[in-house]
């Protein structure tokens, strides 16, 4: 993730200096920041025990509010449409089905386990939109559509929490470290609100839709798509194997910050 960060800090600074050297009045460039909502993602467990019973409980697919930086250099081709470039990062949390093995009766001195699956998902965009700009009264609005590449970053958040515990269990709950990129497409609206010196307040709401699938892992127990695997010492018929193949990162994204024309 650190080179994806890198290249988003080259791209801001490119965003920086190469309008001035560009004519006059044509040109923008942006920088917002907000919060995303939604998403989820694919998941699904293998078990096997001869003396613990399963049970689940919480939500299955469930995403925390995230927060979205952004970076977006316009070019206007007349007053009313244009294209635009941008770049930002975005990172998401989701919460997946929550685990919890209890001991059957025939097996009480054993203790009882909850897991709980969490995955943060970084995303870094490289967003092309066409622009169409209509002045309403004493603001401009600006609906936009395009196509994006998205490099997605994930890893595991993961929690554990042992119950009454009479034996150690090996585990290990954060071995997912995981990048997948993806196309994605988005569509939204804003509006401007002109300020001083050519410095406009702008307001945003875009959806995006991207779905990053098949994504494997470097996993320490299990198959390359576990996310959390468990089992007990000396005994492999006990064990927990939940895996994740896909993050939908798809959502709403509300921005706001300024905008300057030169």
């Amino acid at each position: 993730m650190a080179n994806k960060k890198i290249f988003g800090c080259l791209f801001t600074v490119l965003f920086l200096i190469f309008p001035f050297s560009l004519h006059a009045s044509k040109f923008s460039l942006k920088i917002v920041g907000g919060v995303g909502v939604g998403g989820s993602f694919g998941d699904s467990f293998q078990y096997g025990s001869q003396f613990y019973e399963f049970n689940s409980f919480g939500p299955i697919e469930k995403s925390k509010l995230g927060y979205d930086i952004y970076f977006e250099f316009t070019y206007q081709l007349n007053p009313y449409f244009g294209f635009s470039l941008g770049n930002g990062y975005s990172s998401k949390i989701f919460k997946g089905q929550s685990l919890l093995f209890v001991p059957s009766d025939k097996d009480m001195y054993y203790p009882s386990y909850s897991v709980f699956p969490e995955i943060q998902a970084e995303v870094v965009p490289i967003c092309f939109s066409a622009v169409l700009s209509l002045p309403v009264s004493s603001f401009q609005l600006n609906l936009l559509g395009g196509v994006g590449l998205y490099f997605g970053s994930f890893t595991s958040n993961s929690e554990m929490e042992i119950i009454y515990p009479t034996r150690s269990w090996s585990h290990t709950p954060n071995n997912f470290d995981a990048s997948k990129n993806s196309m994605g497409l988005h569509v939204g609206g804003g509006i401007d609100i002109p300020l001083p010196m050519n410095i406009f307040l702008t307001l945003d709401a875009l959806y995006t839709s991207v779905n990053f699938k098949n994504i494997k892992s470097e996993a320490v127990l299990g198959g390359d798509t576990t996310l959390v695997y468990f089992v007990f010492p000396n005994n492999t018929d006990v064990y927990l194997d939940y895996s994740i193949t896909s993050v939908d990162s798809s959502g709403f994204t509300f921005r706001t910050g300024v905008k300057f024309m030169f």
